[in-house]
This record gives C-alpha cells, sequence and structure tokens, in this order.
C-alpha cells in the first residue's frame, strides 16, 4: 500500500483504467444489509476508498464517507465526486487510516465497505474498531479481484501468471508485489481473520470466480470483466503497484521502453510491459489468422466477505 504514497504513482492513470463494479455487486450488498430486521439507511463508509470509485455509488445512505490513507487518492477523489453523484447524497472524504476510526461516533454506522483494500488491513486493530462504530444489524462488506484473464484465450492464462507471480526479477512483477497482501487476494480473501463472535455473526463468503479455480466452494459465473483495446490492456498493467517497485530495482528496465505497437523486427527493447504486452498479443494473432484483433475481454475473479454487527 506503500506505493500509492510514491511521487511516480499517478492516482488519475489509476482511476482512469481500473476496472468498474458493476450495479449487480452493489444490489448483493444492499440484498444482504435488508436481510437485518433493524438495518439503516443512514451512513456507509468505504475503507481504503482510493479515488472513489465504489464511494460514490453508494447512493442508497444518506451520507458517505470515503478513507483512504493516500493524500493524493483523496483528492483525486474529491475532483471525481461532484461530477458523479446526485446533489441530494452527501460524500465526504478523509485522509486516515482504516484501523483509527476515532473520529466516528460509537454505533453510527450502518454499512462499511471495502473494494480491493481489505487485504491491505490490520485486522487485529480493525475489528475492535468496527464492533465499536457499527450499529445493532449493521452490514460489513468487503471484495476483491485476483489476478486478471483474458477470456477465449486460456493458453494465455500461465503466461499471465508467470508475469504476474512468477519468480524473475528481471521478467516478472510477482516477486515485488507488497505481502503478505497480494497473497490474500490471489487466494480470494480467505485468509482475512474471521470478525469474531459474539461481535459479528452472519459471516458468508461469494466467489464471482467461474471456473478458473477448482478448489473454490459454489463458484458464481464471473461477475467483473470488461472489453478493452490493447493499448487500455497495457495502461492496465502499468497501473500495477508492483511495477513501481520493479523499476525501482531495475532502472536500466525502463529506458527499454519503445512505445511501439508490435516487438521489433530484431526482438530487441521494450520494458517489461511492453515483452509481456507483445507476447500476449502474438499468441492471440497466432489462433486469429495472424490479427490480434483491436479488443480483447478480461475477466478478475471475485470474492467479497460478508458479516453483520450482533
Amino acid at each position: 500500500m506503500a506505493t500509492f504514497a510514491k511521487p511516480a504513482f499517478n492516482a488519475t492513470s489509476y482511476s482512469a483504467i481500473r476496472p468498474t463494479y458493476p450495479r449487480e455487486l452493489y444490489e448483493s450488498v444492499y440484498a444482504y444489509h435488508r436481510r437485518s430486521k433493524y438495518a439503516q439507511w443512514e451512513l456507509a463508509v468505504d475503507l481504503g476508498c482510493g479515488t472513489g470509485q465504489a464511494t460514490a455509488e453508494l447512493t442508497s445512505f444518506d451520507h458517505v464517507i470515503g478513507i483512504d490513507p493516500s493524500e493524493s487518492m483523496i483528492q483525486k477523489a474529491n475532483a471525481i465526486t461532484p461530477r458523479t453523484t446526485p446533489p441530494s447524497k452527501e460524500i465526504t472524504y478523509v485522509t486516515h487510516a482504516a484501523e483509527d476510526l476515532n473520529f466516528l461516533e460509537t454505533g453510527s454506522v450502518d454499512l462499511v465497505v471495502s473494494a480491493q483494500a481489505a487485504h491491505w488491513f490490520d485486522y487485529a486493530r480493525l475489528w475492535p474498531q468496527l464492533a465499536r462504530v457499527l450499529r445493532k444489524d449493521a452490514s460489513v462488506a468487503f471484495w476483491g479481484y485476483s489476478q486478471f484473464r483474458i477470456a477465449g484465450y486460456p493458453g494465455l492464462t500461465p503466461i499471465i501468471h508467470d508475469y504476474c507471480q512468477g519468480r524473475s526479477l528481471t521478467n516478472s512483477v510477482g516477486p515485488y508485489w507488497e505481502q503478505p497482501g497480494r497473497s490474500i487476494l490471489d487466494n480470494h480473501l480467505l485468509d482475512i481473520p474471521r470478525a469474531p463472535e459474539p461481535q459479528f455473526k452472519d459471516h458468508e463468503h461469494i466467489f464471482w470466480t467461474g471456473d478458473y479455480h477448482d478448489s473454490i466452494p459454489d463458484p458464481r459465473p464471473v461477475l467483473l470483466r470488461k472489453s478493452v483495446s490493447w493499448e487500455s490492456l497495457q495502461a492496465y498493467l502499468r497501473t500495477f503497484s508492483s511495477l513501481y517497485t520493479f523499476f525501482e530495482n531495475n532502472p536500466s528496465d525502463a529506458a527499454q521502453r519503445t512505445d511501439l505497437a508490435q516487438r521489433p523486427s530484431d526482438g530487441k527493447g521494450g520494458d517489461v510491459v511492453e515483452r509481456i504486452w507483445w507476447t500476449l498479443k502474438e499468441e492471440v494473432a497466432k489462433v486469429n489468422e495472424g490479427q490480434p484483433g483491436e479488443e480483447v475481454v478480461v475477466e478478475w475473479p471475485l470474492a467479497m466477505l460478508l458479516c453483520k454487527k450482533t
């Protein structure tokens, strides 16, 4: 998570290219919340809100507070929100750690969510904080997506895996993820400590992972997908937090960037992102009469943790 505070991190690019969550996801959260007899809809809190993508969608609540430790993320969220939020809804952004919620009143919060940030939290500190600020029958919904796939091309999955999770210090970003956060994501949030009883109840774990992972119980169809141009796919690859650390450790690699649409004829050059990007395009072209096409469909397995305050 420290990557997002680095001067080189670009919150605007991060916000523009990351996948957006479909309405079905939010409706699943609301349906879970409605199951409580005493559920209220006054205040929702988004932990690790980033640029406010999920925060601005929580329009069923009167007031929403987005919390993030990165000042650049909060600045971007404040710039985006006025253009995307109904005037009748109040959204506030606060630069703060998720584990320090002393500015919130006891028993004041009806819903706490976290979108693609729950793998960073210190749960020995967070669960007691949530037990204090949540009112009776309030809900918690944490979700996150793991390693992407390109739909319709299963042969690309091992290539993507080697790039994202491989061990090469010069051709993979795998060694440069902040841990254990990345491992928690790739294991579908299964490693997050369970909210303690008797303070919390009604635990659920939902997996929108499709048929990508044989070990997942009761998987639902993939929910998070996006048609992207090849240029957008490269831009997405450049938002990986591990890439910033990769370039810090391999500064000469960054200097090899060519901005070419295809691999040079001599096979030389290209930074680590271009090399994997060219490879993916070449592999798609092999099964499409030599043409990679204009777009591909990217899918992300997504998992969600749910529980309620007793």
